[in-house]
């Protein structure tokens, strides 16, 4: 693939010129974890863009307070400690949140618990990128992106069949629900005019629903 430059974030999302901090990280990451065809990186780029509200305007999701609120006993989060809600709210271009969530990037990303205790580390370029590109990676979803869109997804969703196109399958895994899926699909198909295709990658599609 052709190198991601910032006026292409620009023309996607509206990303602000403070988004050129990530440049070297988003090259280098997306190399690292595959995402490495027109589509992949398209789809990755809708998501993140949305998730990041246009790469920097936001790189933690909530205040401290509403973070304990919504998330201070999510036990299926990891959250079992006092002031965890708020220690590990969503941070990164992809909000990875949850004691459990930030334990599982740590020890992909640093081979140790380095961002349970310093959990900021995502906020910062290359963490944030990093993080985003190892959750993509982890969640199969560039086997996902290499099916058409148009597929359909027959799946379970707390124990209740759903369907999804293979865009809405990706924003699913990802936010665990489809908020924003409507910015999500237009900085995905934004992405795709502006970003050129690569015609030597051709990958073999693989079906994953899980």
């Amino acid at each position: 693939m052709n190198e991601i430059i910032l006026d292409q974030l620009k023309q996607v999302c509206g990303a602000p010129d403070s988004a050129a901090r990530f440049i070297d990280p988003l090259n280098k990451y997306t190399a690292q974890y595959d995402i490495n065809t027109h589509s992949r990186l398209c789809g990755f780029i809708g998501q993140v863009s949305e998730e990041s509200a246009a790469f920097g305007k936001c790189l933690e999701d909530i205040t401290d307070t509403q973070a304990d609120r919504m998330y201070g006993k999510r036990k299926d989060l990891g959250n079992t400690q006092p002031g965890d809600g708020a220690r590990f709210k969503g941070r990164g271009l992809i909000q990875i949140t949850g004691r459990n969530g930030y334990r599982d990037a740590s020890m992909h990303l640093y081979k140790d618990l380095r961002l349970l205790t310093n959990p900021e580390l995502l906020e910062q370029p290359d963490g944030a990128v990093q993080s985003a590109c190892w959750y993509w990676f982890n969640r199969g979803l560039n086997s996902v992106m290499d099916v058409p869109l148009n597929y359909q997804f027959k799946v379970k969703v707390n124990g209740k069949p759903e369907v999804f196109t293979t865009y809405q399958w990706v924003t699913e895994k990802i936010n665990g629900g489809q908020n924003g899926y409507t910015t999500r699909l237009k900085f995905f198909n934004k992405a795709q005019e502006i970003f050129p295709k690569d015609p030597a990658i051709a990958p073999t599609p693989q079906i994953k629903s899980k």
